[in-house]
């Protein structure tokens, strides 16, 4: 009976875990979101609102924490359990990095001014358009365990990589022919490197996904 209990306790906690890492995938996704709305938009209200709720995603971490260590205390998992609770702690670090980057971009639509940079502000919310996507299919392949969604998403932050070799350039070129936009062209590039910062960690959360799935390390095909 006793065993009976601790193994339904353990479900439960196994259960919580997998419920808060899904609530820090979609609060990652709209700190991104909201991020690069306020980027776009120049609205700094809801800048400073993204940078606020950080700290909330901060707690999230904290709360997996302990739901790691009660899980294995609880018992020594093994197999896929213990994947299960390995890879789910390492995505929670991987995500708070995530908002971290997002109250970044948020901070970084602070430091614009009044000057309209519009394309590079443009390439830059196709970046994080990419990478909301990318965190939705995540949440579906952590879900469901699907090792193959996981290499789709690892392998789609290439366009990621693209768009921010272009948003480099588009920036060169503004900061040598306008000399009077080189401080947002700077404010931009900032935000541009925290997006492809973003597209890397959730590259690592497909690769933790992987090895939930299968056991396995993912090792890039040599034309990925």
């Amino acid at each position: 009976m006793l065993k009976k209990h601790t193994m339904r306790v353990f479900d439960e906690e196994l259960a919580k875990l997998e419920k808060a890492i899904i609530r820090m995938i979609d609060m990652a996704a709209n700190q991104l979101d909201n991020a690069v709305l306020a980027l776009s938009n120049r609205d700094y209200t809801l800048a400073k609102e993204v940078i606020e709720r950080d700290q909330k995603v901060n707690q999230l971490q904290a709360s997996v924490d302990a739901c790691t260590l009660r899980l294995l205390a609880m018992r020594q998992p093994m197999a896929v359990d213990l994947r299960h609770i390995l890879a789910s702690s390492r995505m929670a670090s991987d995500l708070e990095r995530i908002a971290d980057y997002a109250s970044s971009v948020a901070k970084r639509s602070l430091e614009l001014g009044e000057n309209r940079v519009k394309e590079p502000v443009n390439i830059i919310a196709a970046m994080g358009k990419i990478a909301c996507a990318m965190l939705s299919k995540v949440a579906r392949a952590y879900q469901d365990s699907d090792p193959q969604l996981a290499v789709e998403i690892w392998q789609q932050d290439q366009e990621i990589d693209q768009l921010y070799s272009q948003v480099i350039q588009t920036l060169s070129i503004l900061m040598s022919g306008e000399p009077e936009c080189v401080e947002p062209c700077i404010a931009l590039l900032n935000a541009s490197r925290a997006v492809e910062r973003i597209g890397d960690h959730v590259t690592n959360l497909a690769e933790h996904i992987y090895f939930m799935a299968t056991g396995k390390v993912y090792i890039p095909a040599a034309e990925d």
